[in-house]
């Protein structure tokens, strides 16, 4: 069941925009840190639906190895809110090939709502919320979002 949410832009709070963000080489970044479109993939080591999106995400590269959404300029950034075991986060990252997008994020549900487990939120280059979804289907959407 698509359960997809047109929200009107909402600004990010300097809390969650400088929130750190982990990566599995332990370098720290932030949502205020990145360029452009970010969509943002909340998730937990324990979510079986998560890792089958995030395993489709990887299953869907083309020969560059990108997928439709890092072609149109939106970077993803993959976070577990709920655990900061990077072990176990690495684990579930080579599983599903997402080194690249995998973030630990202990913590960052306390300052934004996160309804369901594998929850997304599309953040414009103003550091805006435009768009949320607990499910990205086609990415069609979001594809309108951003070309607009």
């Amino acid at each position: 069941m698509k359960t997809n949410i047109t929200t009107k832009r909402m600004s990010l709070g300097d809390e969650l925009l400088d929130y750190p963000l982990v990566n599995l080489e332990g370098d720290t970044t932030s949502i205020r840190e990145q360029e452009g479109w970010v969509l943002l993939n909340f998730w937990t080591t324990g979510c079986e639906p998560c890792i089958k999106n995030l395993m489709k995400r990887s299953a869907e590269k083309d020969s560059l190895g990108y997928i439709i959404l890092e072609n149109e300029g939106v970077r993803i950034l993959a976070i577990e809110h709920k655990s900061n075991n990077m072990e176990i986060i690495a684990k579930r990252a080579y599983k599903t090939k997402s080194e690249d997008i995998m973030y630990s994020g202990k913590g960052i549900g306390s300052i934004i709502n996160i309804p369901a487990l594998g929850y997304y939120y599309l953040v414009s280059p103003n550091k805006e919320i435009v768009y949320e979804t607990g499910d990205l289907g086609d990415y069609e959407e979001i594809l309108k979002i951003i070309r607009n």
